[in-house]
């Protein structure tokens, strides 16, 4: 997400555009429940289950189906990497939205990876420590 916010420091983006492809990015996102029956980590009635207690908490629902028993912490892990290995990052969405070029990006992406390298050169790691 720090490449994103550069390119909306820079005006290479607007905040809207970032946040419409955030948003373009998670409405695409398959659902913890979807993939945990997929996998077959849970039951529907499981999923529906969970579903239903989180209807009436603000907790996420790998939490409350852990709590539950339905998953375990390493299958939730799973399940986690799964969902995000999958999903489109946003700079696609952007060049998929129009936004940007595929090159601009990439020249952006550039100049960005050399920034942080030119800044890691010159951490003085001894200096931060107390």
């Amino acid at each position: 997400m720090w490449f994103e916010a550069d390119l909306v420091q820079r005006a290479v983006i607007t905040f809207d555009q970032l946040h419409a492809a955030i948003e373009q990015q998670q409405s695409e996102r398959t659902p913890l429940g979807q993939l945990a029956i997929r996998l077959d980590y849970m039951t529907m009635a499981q999923t529906f289950e969970v579903l239903e207690a989180q209807g009436t908490s603000a907790r996420l629902f790998g939490e409350i189906a852990v709590e539950m028993q339905f998953l375990t912490e390493d299958e939730l892990a799973r399940l986690l990497l799964i969902q995000n290995r999958s999903e489109r990052t946003i700079a696609e969405i952007l060049v998929g939205q129009g936004v940007v070029s595929r090159e601009k990006l990439q020249e952006e992406r550039r100049r960005f990876q050399q920034i942080l390298s030119d800044s890691y050169a010159t951490f003085d790691l001894d200096a931060a420590m107390p």
